[in-house]
């Protein structure tokens, strides 16, 4: 379980244009460090938290933002075949990603064992009409 926080929200379109203009910005002083940009490459994200760590501190330095507890954004997969239908852009894989900053902020966790890992709320649905459908 987890609490947001002072959240830097990704669904809110404010923030992306932020994030954009401070990934401009991170580029830039880059460029006049002669520093090379860090890559992404496959699964390591290392441009992209490099951004994400400029724009918290330039964020907090700035006094726009107390200390960043948490950042949410919406992974949507682009290839069309994980589309649930043709022309749709419900996808499966389509998720939530929360980046926790903060350890006070996760308020609890818990182990799910083999037995748990189906639902009451799976078998309830299975018997209705919506489910079968």
């Amino acid at each position: 379980m987890i609490r947001l926080g002072n959240c830097f929200d990704l669904l809110d379109e404010e923030n992306v244009r932020f994030l954009k203009e401070q990934h401009l910005a991170y580029v830039a002083a880059q460029n006049r460090l002669g520093e090379p940009l860090p890559q992404n490459v496959r699964t390591h994200r290392y441009l992209d938290r490099a951004v994400f760590e400029f724009t918290y501190a330039v964020a907090e330095s700035a006094g726009v933002s107390r200390t960043v507890d948490t950042c949410r954004a919406v992974y949507v997969p682009t290839d069309k075949k994980e589309r649930v239908w043709e022309g749709s852009w419900i996808s499966h894989g389509t998720h939530i990603q929360i980046c926790v900053r903060n350890p006070r902020c996760i308020l609890g966790t818990w182990l799910v064992t083999a037995k748990e890992e189906s639902s009451p709320l799976e078998s309830e649905l299975i018997d209705t009409p919506f489910a079968s459908e």
